[in-house]
């Protein structure tokens, strides 16, 4: 089951926010509430939500105070912030701009024009993080393959090694034993590069959360007698 995303609503207004918080949790976010702007603070760190809608006049901390701390801090930097506000005049919408918020809703609210901002700010926003989260690991992908090359041709000589040991009659049966471990061992670890093969085609999967990456453990071969 896919998460929900998480929405803060900010409003010293109860109603207001009483408001906002239906209509989103009846287009299926998750919505917090919050009341002043230090309480907002605090749960933003706390919580991390994945967008917040900021009263621009609270007690305690206005919504630009509060938005220049989100700035600040580089674990809440990111956030989306809709900036709400009383003043519809041009010089109030520029403030709240520069201010940090990513865009500003006018009071009185639509309801159903919230939704639509909302959803429009997180749809991008969560193409933009799996686009990222894509590039990142098809460089791993990439990087799997070098591993691979640079570490099969010493193993398949330490492998090998290994066997010719094990063939041998009359070795002691404590090397033997150690001998079979780091035959064991570089078994594992070339199935394990084997498998690193098909990290690229399974990035995808994982970035959509449909499948984690398995690496299984392989079946035990015979060393030879």
């Amino acid at each position: 089951m896919k998460k929900k995303q998480k929405v803060l609503v900010v409003d010293d207004n109860k109603d207001a926010v009483r408001i906002i918080q239906e209509a989103l949790e009846s287009a299926g976010f998750s919505v917090d509430c919050a009341f002043d702007g230090r309480e907002a603070l605090e749960r933003v760190r706390k919580e991390l939500p994945d967008l917040m809608i900021l009263d621009l006049m609270m007690p305690k901390m206005s919504g630009y105070e509060v938005c220049g701390e989100i700035r600040k801090d580089p674990k809440t930097r990111e956030l989306i912030v809709l900036m709400l506000t009383a003043r519809s005049d041009v010089d109030a919408k520029i403030q709240g701009i520069e201010g940090g918020a990513n865009d500003y809703l006018v009071k009185p609210v639509e309801p159903r024009e919230v939704v639509s901002r909302v959803r429009r700010f997180l749809a991008t926003e969560g193409a933009y993080q799996e686009k990222v989260l894509l590039e990142r690991l098809e460089a791993i992908g990439q990087i799997s393959l070098t591993v691979r090359h640079e570490i099969n041709n010493p193993l398949a000589v330490i492998c090998g090694q290994a066997q010719l040991l094990l063939q041998k009659k009359d070795l002691p049966e404590e090397i033997r034993k150690k001998t079979k471990i780091i035959y064991d061992m570089g078994v594992r670890i070339s199935e394990i590069i084997k498998q690193l093969d098909q990290v690229q085609d399974k990035t995808r999967e994982y970035v959509r959360g449909e499948k984690m990456i398995d690496i299984q453990s392989p079946k035990k071969r015979s060393p030879g007698p």
